[in-house]
């Protein structure tokens, strides 16, 4: 069975507190027969993203396809050097399991987090990373690095997949050379839109009505993308 990966932040994310088969990820694999691969991660930054693309590349083939949701540059993934290295296969697992979020089965994901998720907005320890060290103009210069490389690396293994603008700023296509079949602009600003305020509580910030209108979003693309080639 064919497969589609999706990569991303809390955007794409599997909720535990949603019935399963409602995301819209799960919509569309379901509508196309493919087997759901998703290794998204809640407060991921887009090195996390990069690394989530890294690990779909070396097994995706040319008849899976891949969607990948970009963040915004106020995060980074920063290195807990108190959790000891374990013998992981690939830098993906060693994040582990979020608290709301059902996660892939094809990843062995770390008990204790050696990778940390984190924003400019949280408190604790990493405030201080950000109050002293942080500057968000060359995080966005190293994201757009960062996120070429990864899309270049993914394109030699197959031209099927889809770039969502999501929460990063300012992005383009061009940006990160990409083919403008291969882009869309949808944010998140928008999805969060889609949904009822009072019936959002998930972790990936919507609603089933909201999931709904964005797998017909990404269904529009796909069947373009599917025609176009």
């Amino acid at each position: 069975m064919n497969k589609l990966y999706i990569a991303g932040d809390s955007f794409a994310t599997l909720s535990k507190n949603q019935l399963i088969g409602s995301s819209w990820s799960e919509i569309l694999a379901e509508q196309y027969n493919f087997k759901l691969v998703n290794v998204s991660r809640v407060a991921a930054s887009n090195f996390s993203i990069a690394i989530q693309l890294d690990w779909i590349t070396s097994k995706v083939t040319e008849n899976d396809f891949v969607i990948v949701l970009l963040t915004d540059h106020t995060r980074q993934t920063l290195v807990n050097l108190d959790v000891e290295k374990e013998s992981k296969s690939h830098l993906i697992e060693y994040h582990s399991e979020y608290d709301t979020q059902r996660t892939s089965e094809e990843i062995n994901l770390s008990s204790k987090p050696r990778l940390i998720s984190s924003t400019i907005h949280h408190t604790g320890k990493t405030k201080s990373f950000y109050r002293d060290w942080f500057d968000v103009e060359v995080q966005e210069f190293q994201d757009r690095l960062v996120l070429t490389g990864a899309f270049a690396h993914l394109s030699e293994k197959t031209k099927r997949f889809l770039v969502c603008k999501g929460g990063y700023s300012e992005a383009s296509s061009e940006k990160f050379c990409l083919d403008e079949n291969n882009y869309v602009s949808l944010t998140a600003q928008t999805m969060k839109n889609w949904s009822e305020p009072l019936n959002s509580e998930t972790s990936n910030h919507m609603d089933s009505m909201a999931h709904k209108k964005v797998s017909i979003y990404f269904k529009k693309y796909l069947e373009k993308f599917y025609k176009d080639r």
